[in-house]
């Protein structure tokens, strides 16, 4: 059995479904805040800025994107990761090597905002057969398999890089 209901009344319910919705600038502010607990959007930029042969990168700054470019400038991956403010804001600023070959040239992402995946420290294996990375979120702070292996730490398990 088909119901007819006629088009004006439809359409009134649409509108006031729209009206009950966020305004535009809260929408933005909210698609802003989605994510931040990642470092999804650290990683490919940076891989996007080296693509483009670009020698900094500025992105808004987080604590977590600070600790994952901290333990990237460890490994050689970057040259150097700092924090700037101007006027009130914070930013990420990040310098590139020189040697191209010192580049990031893929990851993995393990974790996602919905998945988490943790690890023991038992279960951390090499990444790449030695030759990439693999980092942790502890209880310690950021960090690469190996360390949280000597720490005996197991944590969220972010991303592989190489």
């Amino acid at each position: 059995m088909v119901v007819k209901t006629p088009i004006c009344a439809c359409l009134g319910s649409v509108v006031y479904v729209l009206e009950k919705w966020l305004p535009a600038e809260k929408f933005r502010e909210l698609k802003k805040l989605l994510g931040k607990n990642m470092p999804h959007d650290l990683l490919v930029q940076v891989r996007n800025a080296q693509r483009a042969r670009k020698r900094t990168l500025r992105m808004p700054f987080s604590n977590l994107d600070f600790a994952v470019a901290k333990v990237l400038v460890a490994n050689h991956y970057l040259k150097d990761a700092r924090k700037k403010v101007v006027e009130k804001k914070a930013f990420l600023e990040i310098d590139f090597p020189k040697d191209p070959a010192q580049y990031l040239q893929g990851f993995r992402f393990w974790s996602t905002p919905g998945r988490r995946v943790y690890r023991g420290y038992r279960s951390l294996r090499s990444i790449r057969q030695g030759y990439g990375i693999g980092v942790l979120s502890t209880s310690q702070g950021v960090m690469t398999i190996a360390d949280a292996k000597k720490q005996k730490l197991g944590g969220e398990y972010l991303f592989e890089a190489w």
